[in-house]
This record gives C-alpha cells, sequence and structure tokens, in this order.
C-alpha cells in the first residue's frame, strides 16, 4: 500500500475495515517499521487475548507488523502455515520476511508456541486428562471393593454370641 502512495492513515484505516469485517487484527508499534516486536511487549498478549475472548493465532506478516486472529477451534495450520509461505514469496520482501509458520498464544497456559506445537501440545494435555479420569476411575472401583470385601470379613469374623458358642 505505501508503494503505491497511501499515506499511513489511510492505510491504518483500511486496515482498521478489513480486521473488523474478518477477525483479523494488525499488532505493531506506534512507528510502524519493525513494529513485529510489539507482541512482545509486557502483557501485549494477555491484552490482546482479553480483547479477542481467549486463545490467538500470530500471523508474521513482516518486521513491521504481526496480525492476529482468534482461535475458533476451526483453524487448519496447515493451510494457514501455506498461506503465509504462499503471501511471504510474493509479497513480502525477503529482507522483511519473519518466517514461514503461524504461532500460537494459550491465554490460559500463557505460552507463545508455534501453531503446530500448540496442536501436539493440546493432543498431550487431552490424553493426560484422559489417562488421569481412567486412572481416578479405576482406583475409585477399587476403593469400592476395598470397601464391600471389608465389610464381608468383618461379617465372617464376628464374634459368636455366647448363645451360639454354648452347642
Amino acid at each position: 500500500m505505501r508503494k503505491e502512495g497511501l499515506s499511513e492513515d489511510e492505510i491504518d484505516a483500511m486496515i482498521a475495515s478489513v480486521s473488523a469485517d474478518v477477525g483479523m487484527y494488525v499488532v505493531r508499534n506506534e512507528s510502524h517499521v519493525n513494529g513485529a516486536s510489539a507482541i512482545f511487549y509486557p502483557d501485549m498478549m494477555d491484552e490482546v487475548a482479553t480483547q479477542l475472548g481467549g486463545d490467538f493465532f500470530i500471523i508474521p506478516s513482516s518486521t513491521d507488523e504481526v496480525i492476529v486472529i482468534p482461535d475458533d477451534g476451526n483453524a487448519s495450520i496447515p493451510y494457514m502455515n501455506a498461506m503465509v509461505a504462499e503471501v511471504n514469496e510474493t509479497q513480502v520482501e525477503e529482507h522483511m520476511r519473519l518466517g514461514n509458520e503461524v504461532y500460537h498464544y494459550d491465554a490460559e497456559d500463557k505460552v507463545f508456541e508455534k501453531a503446530s506445537s500448540h496442536e501436539e501440545r493440546m493432543k498431550q494435555k487431552i490424553a493426560e486428562k484422559e489417562k488421569s479420569a481412567e486412572k481416578n476411575s479405576i482406583l475409585k472401583k477399587m476403593d469400592e471393593k476395598k470397601k464391600e470385601i471389608a465389610g464381608t470379613v468383618k461379617d465372617a469374623v464376628a464374634p459368636k454370641k455366647a448363645a451360639e458358642v454354648a452347642l
């Protein structure tokens, strides 16, 4: 847009209108130069998470800015990575490229990571929860059996009444 002669104010207005429509937001510094690092300002990721209502993806647009989009649970990481690679190859000057992978911020766990790593971490987290639930279920069953056996043993060794013994 700069190459087309648009002013920073015009660019900001266009980005704001597109962002609101598609749920994409630009994060950058005030100077609009080398602003991608603004995502790492203190508390910035938590502030973005609050505004977006939770987890989000970080698309490395260029050294000047990153794009964030809410994680609605329906994203295709391979598709987003391919999109970033395509845009980088065709639209972003080589010296301004940040990489071809999308990142993710987990607002609950406060973890910034590659989106592909996030998917793996979530799979492990689900597996651990299932394993824990299964373990708790087995422990509960064992505890119930233990109580049942204790009751049976107690009945079997209960002292006989004097009248029963005198037979």
